[in-house]
């Protein structure tokens, strides 16, 4: 099975901010800002980078059962990750608060249509 790692969201510390620099949308939507605003809040703000990979096979061998990783160490210290699904009925697929786990999370989820699945990681200072 051949996999795809996705850039997600996330933010990038100071430090960070010299090393990697935020890419456009990956996936270019013009529901994004919609979704955005409904999942993150109306006045999330966010950066679109590497520091957050979501890891899918590139073609399901069952929709009901796709598997998905969803990796944000990238991330300082995550408050908060959530995963969204453009073309499903349900966009918010999970939501999850590491607290002091790694925020690391592989599950499966049944996926209706071909997607992009996004990853957006909340930090300390609001941005995701």
């Amino acid at each position: 099975m051949k996999l795809l790692n996705w850039a997600g969201l996330g933010f990038l510390l100071g430090a960070l901010v010299a090393q990697a620099a935020p890419i456009d949308d990956p996936f270019p939507s013009r529901s994004w800002p919609e979704m955005a605003q409904e999942y993150l809040g109306s006045d999330a703000r966010w950066v679109f980078d590497d520091q957050v990979v979501v890891t899918v096979p590139d073609m399901a061998v069952d929709a009901k059962n796709v598997p998905v990783k969803v990796d944000a160490t990238g991330i300082s210290s995550a408050l908060r990750v959530v995963v969204i699904v453009e073309h499903n009925p349900i966009r918010r697929v999970l939501a999850f608060s590491p607290k002091l786990a790694r925020p690391v999370l592989s599950f499966r989820f049944k996926l209706e249509e071909s997607s992009q699945v996004r990853a957006a990681a909340l930090d300390a200072q609001g941005l995701w």
